[in-house]
């Protein structure tokens, strides 16, 4: 699976040995991040008072994926063919390469079962990260 930073998802960070979660992508593409201080048992984080920055491309060669199961496949498999290969948001038929999105993101105590997980086209997925939906 090709890795891309989204906002709101917790990394395994090797440059501060620890978890960080992302919270903001500026215009010169650069990640704005904190450093995990701790989680509750719902998957809440709370997180350190100092805003990090990194190039986008520097960030996304030391960073991990913290929150994805091993069987992510299977699981995305698992969400197309109960959403019968289409759309959520808009009843388009999607193929196999369609976005799983995490309808409670990660960050935000959201979870990768399937009841968190629904299949979205290309262009709604784009506008739900984008803030426009």
């Amino acid at each position: 699976m090709s890795q891309k930073v989204r906002i709101g998802n917790s990394y395994y960070h090797e440059g501060h040995d620890s978890e960080v979660v992302t919270t903001h992508h500026d215009d010169y593409n650069n990640v704005w991040y904190r450093i995990v201080i701790s989680r509750d048992n719902a998957g809440v984080i709370s997180t350190g008072d100092e805003i990090h920055q990194q190039p986008y491309s520097d960030f996304l060669g030391a960073v991990s994926m913290r929150d994805y199961p091993d069987d992510w496949n299977t699981l995305r498999e698992a969400v197309l063919e109960r959403d019968d290969y289409v759309a959520q948001c808009c009843g388009k038929d999607v193929n196999k390469s369609a976005p799983i999105h995490h309808i409670c993101p990660l960050g935000c105590g959201g979870t990768n079962t399937l009841r968190n997980l629904i299949t979205l086209c290309e262009e709604h997925h784009g506008k739900i990260h984008g803030g426009v939906i």
